[in-house]
C-alpha cells in the first residue's frame, strides 16, 4: 500500500488484501494502461509493473489517522487460473491473459478486414456465441441473424454455458436447441469426449451446468414455461391474513412509495390497496416518516390478526422489500418472522424458463399492468415529473399508483394461479410432466 499522498513510499499491510471481488477486473485495466505507457515510451522500465487502485478501505499507519489508501498490484504475479488444452488449470499473470487476449482480438480484426464477400474469403476466426452482455451490446441483432433462431445459445437465456462449453457443444455437432434437448448428458460415451474442453469447471459442476442447460431447451421446445422441481403436491404459501408488500424509491434511492395490499386468506374479494407516499421531495425525516406510519400500519395488522387468532404474511418479489428497508428499525421490527420472499420460494419450487420477474411469472397466468411501460427505471423517472404541479405531474401520480398496485396484485395472482393449477383434484397439470404451457 502507499498513501495518496506519497504513492511512492509503499509499506506492507499484514491482514490487508487487494484481491477483491473486483480484483481481476481492476488489473486488466491496469495492465491496459501499462501497455499504452509502454507504447507511448511513457513507462518506468520492466521492472516496475505494478498498477495502483484506490482501496475501498480505511486504513491507519504507525498511529496516524486512518485514511485511503492506493492498493498496489504486481501485475506480473501468476494470479489468474486459465485454462490451458494440453495443461488444464494454468495460473498465468495479469499481464500474461491480458497480452494473449488483446493479441486474440487484433487477429480477429485482421481477419475480419480481409472479409470481402467477393471471392476466397478466410473464414471468421468467430462466430457469435449468446450470452448476458448481449442484451447491451449494439450488435446484438446482427449477431442473431448470424446465430438463427434454433441457435442454442440465443435461446437459453436462463443458466446459459459459458462461450468455451458453447462452443465444445458446436464441436460435437450440437448446435441447435433441438439437439440438446435430445441429449442425454450422463451418456458417459458423451460426456467424457465432452468435460476435457470444459474443465474449467469441476466434473460434477460440469455435469449439473450442462443437465441445467438440456432441461432448458427440453422446456423451450415442449413450450413449458416452469415446472416443478419434485413433483406434486405444491404447498403455495398461505395465511390467514395476506399482505403483499412492494416499495418503490427515487433516483436518490429514497422510498417514496409503500404499498401494501391486505385481504382475508385467499379471498380476493376482500383486497385492499393501502400505499404510504408521498409525492414531495424527501430528506430523512420525511422518508422516516412514511416508513413509521408503514411500520405502524403492519404493527396494528399483526395485532388484530394475532389478537383473533389468525396467522398473517406479508409476501414481496425478490429481497430489497426486506434488504433496503432494514435501515429503518421500525419497518424491520414489524416484519420480523412474517415476510415471505415469493421469489426465492418460486425457484425453489419450479424449474423456470427465462426470466423469474414478477413481470414475467405474473404473465403465465394472464395478469397484465395497469400502466403502458411498467418498470423500476420508469417508476424513477415517473416520481420526479410527480412532484411537479402541472397536468404531467397528476397523470405521473396516477400512474405510479396503478403501476404499484399492479406490482402488489400480480403476487396474489401467481399464488392464486399455483393454488389452481397444483391443487390435489387437478391431476393432469398436477402430475409435473407438462405443468405449464405458453400463456396467450
Amino acid at each position: 500500500m502507499s498513501s495518496l499522498a506519497r504513492p511512492d513510499c509503499w509499506w506492507d499491510a499484514p491482514g490487508q488484501t487487494a484481491c477483491s471481488a473486483n480484483y481481476y477486473e481492476d488489473a486488466l485495466q491496469l495492465a491496459h494502461y501499462t501497455r499504452l505507457l509502454q507504447a507511448c515510451g511513457l513507462h518506468p522500465g520492466e521492472d516496475r509493473l505494478f498498477g495502483a487502485i484506490l482501496g475501498t478501505s480505511l486504513v491507519a499507519q504507525s498511529g496516524a489517522a486512518a485514511e485511503f489508501v492506493f492498493a498496489w498490484h504486481d501485475l506480473t504475479r501468476p494470479t489468474r487460473p486459465t485454462f490451458s488444452r494440453s495443461r488444464g488449470k494454468v495460473l498465468r499473470s495479469v499481464l500474461e491473459r491480458y497480452d494473449h487476449e488483446h493479441a486474440f482480438r487484433v487477429k480477429v480484426a485482421a481477419t475480419a478486414a480481409l472479409i470481402t464477400g467477393a471471392g476466397d474469403d478466410p473464414e471468421p476466426l468467430v462466430v457469435p456465441i449468446g450470452q448476458r452482455e448481449c442484451q447491451e451490446c449494439p450488435y446484438e441483432l446482427w449477431c442473431a441473424e448470424q446465430m438463427g433462431p434454433e441457435d442454442a445459445s440465443v435461446a437459453i437465456t436462463r443458466g446459459r454455458l459459458d462461450p468455451r462449453e458453447w462452443q465444445t457443444l458446436r464441436r460435437m455437432g450440437i448446435t441447435t436447441t433441438g439437439a440438446l434437448a435430445d441429449l442425454d448428458p450422463e451418456d458417459p460415451a458423451f460426456f467424457d469426449e465432452y468435460y476435457p474442453e470444459v474443465s474449467q469447471h469441476s466434473r460434477g459442476q460440469s455435469l449439473k451446468r450442462l443437465s441445467a442447460a438440456v432441461r432448458q431447451a427440453q422446456m423451450i421446445c415442449e413450450g413449458v414455461d416452469f415446472q416443478p422441481i419434485s413433483g406434486v403436491p405444491i404447498e403455495v404459501p398461505a395465511a390467514d391474513v395476506e399482505i403483499d408488500f412492494d416499495i418503490e424509491w427515487d433516483t436518490s434511492l429514497r422510498i417514496y412509495q409503500w404499498g401494501l395490499r391486505v385481504r382475508d386468506g385467499q379471498d380476493d374479494s376482500t383486497a385492499r390497496y393501502e400505499p404510504v407516499m408521498s409525492f414531495d421531495p424527501l430528506d430523512d425525516e420525511a422518508e422516516l416518516a412514511l416508513a413509521e406510519r408503514v411500520a405502524a400500519l403492519i404493527g396494528q395488522l399483526r395485532t388484530q390478526a394475532e389478537a383473533a387468532g389468525r396467522t398473517v404474511a406479508v409476501y414481496h418479489w425478490h429481497h430489497v422489500e426486506v434488504s433496503m428497508t432494514r435501515r429503518f428499525t421500525c419497518v424491520t421490527t414489524a416484519l420480523e418472522g412474517i415476510t415471505v420472499d415469493l421469489r426465492a420460494w418460486f425457484l425453489r419450487t419450479f424449474y423456470v424458463r427465462g426470466e423469474a420477474s414478477i413481470k414475467a411469472v405474473a404473465q403465465f397466468f394472464g395478469f397484465t399492468w395497469g400502466v403502458d411501460d411498467p418498470g423500476g427505471l420508469q417508476s424513477m423517472s415517473k416520481i420526479e415529473i410527480a412532484r411537479g404541479t402541472d397536468a404531467d405531474a397528476r397523470n405521473a401520480r396516477q400512474w405510479c399508483l396503478d403501476y404499484n398496485e399492479s406490482d402488489v396484485a400480480a403476487q396474489a395472482v401467481i399464488r392464486d394461479g399455483l393454488r389452481a393449477m397444483f391443487s390435489p383434484g387437478n391431476t393432469e397439470e398436477g402430475n409435473g410432466a407438462n405443468a405449464v404451457g405458453p400463456t396467450g
